[in-house]
């Protein structure tokens, strides 16, 4: 029932943000519905993608956001277009009081004429792409290495990875504010990246690496599993013997099953109905007393 209700309330709330949208898309209702699709994308796409392929996209998609702004500019034609209909992919942030995103001109007419903006806007990418390093950063690395101010360490390295992006964002903006369109991801990424490595080499150590598609191993994992796969070297009196792998039908284990998630929770279905196996009964019943 909570998981039925919480979907309907979801609904309900999308359709009411659309329709103040369309109705008055100022700067303040354009940049919520921006944070919270933001949000709610960089928490999917962050558990989705292991961190190898984090950083693998976090590097492609910087190149490109490069190239799209400084080579062929069709960022910033794209970037004109959803200034013009309102859309809420990207940030606006004014700079004067008073400012109206519903008087809003068009992008490249401003930056043809050299006229001073009244607001600065920000692509939703900017935030979804360094976001997805932290969110997969807190998912896949251990908590078995370092902690510090009761912080485990995968939140250290998920902090540090925001803390990163946060000074490319100021960074960032030291160019925005002049005018120029500037190309983001280059910067918010790079410092995502460099926090994330930073962090990851104090928190787990030198030697720790990356096992198959990306989950981050310390140092004392790896050396626990190569003692394991070590064979001992020669029999000794207080070692117990070496067990015997059972055989795949005495393996088998049965526990519970649970069908039903609300978003926080997983819990058995409400009513299950499983055919009853026929039951052969032989010999004469025995009645216990």
């Amino acid at each position: 029932l909570r998981a039925t209700l919480a979907n309907v309330l979801a609904f309900v709330l999308a359709a009411l943000l659309i329709w103040v949208l369309s109705v008055y898309p100022e700067w303040w209702v354009v940049d919520a519905i921006g944070i919270t699709t933001a949000a709610g994308v960089t928490a999917i796409m962050g558990i989705s993608f292991t961190i190898l392929p984090a950083l693998i996209l976090l590097v492609g998609l910087a190149g490109y956001d490069a190239w799209a702004v400084y080579r062929t500019k069709h960022m910033v034609a794209l970037a004109d277009e959803l200034t013009s209909q309102r859309l809420p992919i990207l940030l606006v942030i004014p700079k004067k009081a008073g400012y109206s995103f519903r008087e809003q001109k068009g992008l490249k007419a401003q930056i043809a004429s050299g006229e001073e903006r009244e607001a600065m806007f920000v692509g939703l990418g900017d935030l979804i792409i360094p976001g997805i390093l932290s969110v997969s950063a807190y998912t896949f690395s251990d908590r078995a290495g370092s902690a510090f101010l009761g912080f485990a360490s995968n939140q250290l390295v998920a902090i540090a990875t925001v803390l990163g992006s946060l000074v490319g964002f100021l960074l960032l903006m030291r160019f925005v504010v002049k005018g120029n369109p500037q190309a983001g991801l280059p910067l918010l990424n790079g410092g995502a990246l460099l926090g994330f490595l930073v962090a990851s080499l104090l928190v787990y150590g030198y030697y720790a690496r990356f096992e198959p598609w990306g989950r981050l191993k310390t140092t004392g994992q790896l050396a626990a599993e190569a003692a394991i796969r070590t064979p001992p070297s020669s029999p000794s009196s207080d070692r117990p013997p070496e067990l015997e792998i059972p055989p795949p039908e005495q393996r088998y284990w049965r526990g519970p099953v649970l069908h039903e998630f609300d978003g926080r929770s997983w819990r058995r279905p409400r009513a299950q109905s499983f055919p009853q196996p026929a039951v052969a009964f032989r010999g004469a019943p025995i009645r216990y007393q």
